[in-house]
């Protein structure tokens, strides 16, 4: 912190000085910090207390992840370019790098806002042109869901390479500065702006959060529980943009730079009216729920349902799931061992070959599609079951028990 206020005091001419509305700022920040706490914890609370509908409806396009990640660019980026005018305007002696970078980052973000919102399709209600529908996997006006960027239905290189970057920069800069620095606020010696480390050890417990859950999703094939994971990571990166500008400004008023505050706080009260309107809108005229975000419901309420033991009720909601979207097969898994659990082995069977469809290298699901048919008392099925789980690796003691049970049962 020395070297900061020796640079301040030798261009400004004046020490560091308290300010009165310090602990609002402080307060403003550590409220955004909350704000990115409660909304990892969100969606999971909703399932426990089995309200699936309501965070299909948190996370749905135009939602409120989605909402909260326009609003915290849109804002952020007012704040950049506010902060930049002020050292323009009230600091003659900033560098222009200083000032570039604060445009930069703002520029950044509102790019990042436009690309949330489709830049305002579905607030001005256009049609996307047919040049651009051929080649958005969305067919939507926007450049992150471009075919090029977005080749697969769960990959996007686009948002890949922005994630990676602000766990960077919003992550283990900061904590790089913390550690070889020796501070504990944010770093305003550079023209750059680089965050505390609360904001730091935020991104990154986010980042190992949404690392660990998205993993384990794709383990389990369940792409609903994925998506959920990435909308919760993606307004969470976005909020921490927001809490970064609020903590700069901060740290450069701290330290003896001369910015107006009630201008700055103007444009941010404008920034957030306008983003209110924006996103009412977008969420008014957003489509109804999809056939995709419905079979989430559905099937995030049969998986309470089955946690639950209330296997009749899980059964009818992993059906109407896959009803929705014929091709989820980890609907399927969740459904077949809810009818095995109830003891209709015979529908069981027929949705753990369901599953084998698109999954076929499972060896669990093949000892249990053959314990469904040996309890069927086809044992020449549940012979071939048991000799796929071993040939698919599952070659446990248990799965040649099974194997040599259902052949001593052969006629």
């Amino acid at each position: 912190m020395t070297g900061d206020l020796r640079e301040v005091a030798g261009a400004t001419g004046r020490a560091p000085r308290a300010a009165p509305w310090r602990s609002v700022m402080l307060l403003a920040a550590g409220a955004l910090v909350l704000v990115v706490v409660l909304i990892q914890a969100l969606v999971p609370w909703l399932h426990r207390i089995d309200r699936t509908d309501w965070a299909a409806a948190v996370v749905r396009e135009d939602g409120l992840f989605e909402s909260l990640g326009a609003m915290a660019c849109l804002v952020a980026s007012v704040g950049c370019f506010a902060t930049a005018a002020a050292l323009r305007r009230h600091v003659p002696a900033a560098s222009m790098s200083r000032v570039a970078a604060w445009v930069a980052l703002g520029a950044m973000l509102l790019l990042m806002f436009g690309e949330e919102i489709s830049w305002g399709q579905r607030v001005l209600g256009f049609a996307t042109p047919e040049w651009a529908r051929k080649g958005n996997i969305q067919r939507e006006f926007n450049l992150h869901n471009l075919r090029f960027f977005h080749p697969a239905l769960n990959l996007n290189w686009l948002k890949l390479l922005w994630s990676l970057a602000s766990v960077v920069y919003l992550g283990l800069a900061p904590l790089a500065f913390a550690l070889v620095r020796r501070r504990a606020t944010p770093n305003v010696g550079h023209a750059v702006p680089v965050a505390g480390p609360v904001i730091g050890a935020c991104m990154v417990a986010s980042f190992i959060r949404y690392w660990v859950g998205t993993q384990s999703a794709i383990r389990a094939n369940d792409n609903f529980g994925g998506h959920e994971i990435g909308e919760a990571f993606e307004a969470t990166i976005e909020l921490l943009y927001l809490a970064l500008v609020v903590e700069g400004f901060l740290a450069l008023r701290e330290n003896g730079w001369n910015l107006p505050v009630a201008r700055w706080l103007r444009a941010l009260g404008v920034a957030v009216s306008v983003g209110l309107v924006i996103c009412t809108i977008g969420w008014w005229r957003s489509p109804e729920l999809d056939s995709e975000a419905l079979a989430g419901i559905h099937y995030r309420r049969g998986r309470y349902l089955l946690d639950q033991g209330r296997l009749g009720e899980a059964c009818e909601e992993f059906r109407l799931a896959s009803q929705a979207v014929p091709d989820a097969a980890i609907v399927y898994l969740d459904w077949a061992n809810a009818l095995a659990l109830n003891h209709r082995d015979s529908e069981a069977a027929a949705h753990y070959e369901d599953y084998l469809r698109y999954f076929p290298d499972s060896p669990l699901v093949w000892q249990q599609l053959g314990l469904a048919r040996l309890r069927l008392g086809q044992r020449g099925p549940a012979v071939a079951a048991f000799e796929q789980a071993i040939a698919r690796g599952g070659d446990s003691p248990e799965n040649r028990a099974n194997l040599e049970r259902a052949q001593a049962l052969l006629p």
